[in-house]
């Protein structure tokens, strides 16, 4: 339709509704002798009679008024549809647009003077009652199916379910008040009562569908984790193993490390590395990878990929490489992919996944019952018994790195309730407020980070350096001579070696030292694990 048309329809069918304002005033007014009426209701029967007449005058001219002006719409119609015949079904959905909108003026208006006017107290009471007895059967409900969920969502579901409860108790209380009241009082406590009873609905819908929620979350796949088609793709330039590729973004080449995620070394001729040995299954994995991204490659020969970040938060390793998820053009994430294929463990070693944990425990477990990849006791096999078994000692691997992973998951919890007290080693930024907020005050901050090297003073006390960001000043913990016998059993100076968990919180006020930032201990307890070392399986 055009503008002319548009306004022709308007002036047809809306202008009958403007014109109208009888009924809006009408409305308006039988409002207003509702509330006279329950104000009014404290008082003498002859005050109350009058309020009650004046409201129904008012509800019937409303409603004379609201057949008037559907007379008029239906004119209107006729008229349009005369005038602009082939527009016939914008002009009738016009129609139907207004009626619907006076309908529910109408209807509001009806039930309330019905409420008000030809209610007894005792059919209130009943029909609160009534309602009251399906809510409690619904609560029931609830908290039969509540008892086949978890710990966790009982606690979390079930505080929603007790204040539900209570919001029900309030409305029992609010109706006995109804009940003893006198008879020309009792209809003020109405409106209060019907909110409360809304709140109690509200709040039972809402708890029901937190509680179909999690049961369906808890009962779901546990990998079904799916980020969807990335709304940004970046240009591949190269593929270096399974976990590394490289990538144009920003108009610069970054390298990408995968997190959660670490296969196997290929073969490159160098030193063999117990922790990280280069294996067949290493140069196989990165040969796949490498024909796998190949295969995205469009007409034009470009491979893309979108990336994304725990919390759309971008960090980078200490080897400046972007720390992300790669998700495939279809929505695949490509890191969680490696898992479930056999192609890479779950990699806990720097923290458990902050975007889709439950699916690479999930994805690991179907992966090792099926032996999939890394999985398979005949990976890495040589062709002759002469040749060395190069293969990666996952039964030692896995508990270190899930150590490491709960002291990380320690910090996160600690943090996340109070960001200015705990902080990160690795974080030069954080370091620094920390120091400077040490210049106006003595309360303490905790440092969290992994011990990568100690060193003997000259005057028998212990510096811990930590592993810090690349180019960042480090963080360093000293350790008097008289302080050091009362920690001999966290054996520090072996803190880094492969296998032992060496992420530890130092508490204490952060200095300025002369190659980065210092804490004194004071204390014994000012130094602690992360979390416990890890538990081996007997050979």
């Amino acid at each position: 339709m055009n503008m002319s048309q548009i306004d022709d329809l308007n002036q047809h069918i809306n202008a009958p509704i403007l014109a109208r304002s009888a009924f809006g005033n009408h409305a308006v007014a039988l409002g207003l002798a509702i509330t006279m009426a329950l104000t009014a209701s404290c008082g003498d029967s002859e005050t109350k009679q009058t309020a009650i007449n004046a409201a129904q005058q008012a509800a019937e001219l409303a409603k004379a008024e609201g057949a008037a002006i559907a007379d008029s719409l239906e004119a209107g119609v006729k008229a349009a549809k005369a005038a602009h015949g082939e527009n016939a079904a914008e002009i009738e959905a016009a129609r139907d647009s207004a009626m619907e909108s006076i309908g529910e003026v109408l209807d509001a208006a009806s039930s309330a003077a019905e409420k008000l006017f030809a209610g007894t107290r005792a059919d209130f009471v009943s029909e609160t009652e009534s309602q009251l007895a399906n809510a409690d059967a619904k609560i029931a409900a609830l908290r039969e199916s509540l008892a086949s969920a978890s710990d966790e969502a009982q606690i979390t579901v079930g505080f929603s379910l007790a204040a539900l409860e209570a919001k029900r108790s309030l409305v029992t209380t609010k109706l006995a008040k109804i009940s003893e009241a006198g008879e020309d009082a009792w209809q003020v406590l109405v409106p209060s009562l019907e909110q409360k009873m809304a709140g109690v609905e509200q709040a039972l819908a809402s708890v029901q569908e937190r509680l179909e929620q999690t049961l369906e979350e808890e009962s779901a796949p546990k990998n079904d984790w799916f980020p969807g088609k990335p709304k940004e793709l970046f240009d591949v330039v190269k593929v270096v193993d399974g976990d590394t590729i490289h990538i144009m973004r920003n108009g610069e080449k970054q390298k990408l490390r995968l997190l959660s995620v670490d296969t196997e070394e290929k073969l490159s001729g160098r030193a063999f590395d117990p922790a990280k040995p280069e294996t067949l299954f290493g140069e196989e994995t990165k040969l796949w990878a490498i024909d796998f991204f190949n295969g995205l490659a469009g007409e034009d020969g470009v491979i893309q990929v979108g990336v994304i970040f725990p919390a759309g938060e971008e960090a980078f390793d200490v080897y400046g490489r972007l720390l992300c998820h790669v998700v495939l053009p279809d929505g695949t994430d490509f890191n969680l992919k490696l898992v479930e294929e056999g192609w890479s463990p779950y990699f806990t070693k720097y923290g458990y996944s902050r975007i889709c944990d439950k699916a690479f425990l999930a994805a690991e477990a179907e992966a090792q019952e099926n032996q999939l990849g890394i999985w398979n006791p005949e990976v890495n096999k040589p062709a002759s018994e002469s040749e060395p078994w190069n293969k990666r000692d996952y039964d030692a691997a896995l508990p270190w790195w899930r150590a490491r992973g709960d002291a990380i998951q320690e910090f996160r919890n600690r943090a996340g309730g109070s960001p200015e007290t705990f902080i990160d080693a690795e974080s030069e930024e954080q370091l620094a407020a920390a120091m400077e907020a040490g210049k106006f005050t003595d309360y303490p901050k905790s440092v969290f980070g992994a011990v990568d090297r100690s060193f003997e003073e000259d005057d028998g006390s212990l510096t811990l350096l930590f592993r810090t960001g690349q180019g960042q000043r480090a963080f360093r913990a000293k350790i008097s001579a008289e302080l050091r016998p009362k920690l001999a059993h966290l054996n520090l100076k072996d803190r880094n070696a492969i296998g032992v968990q060496n992420y530890l919180f130092v508490t204490g006020k952060v200095v300025e030292g002369p190659r980065g930032f210092d804490i004194h201990l004071g204390h014994e307890t000012a130094l602690t694990l992360g979390a416990p070392d890890p538990v081996y399986k007997e050979q």
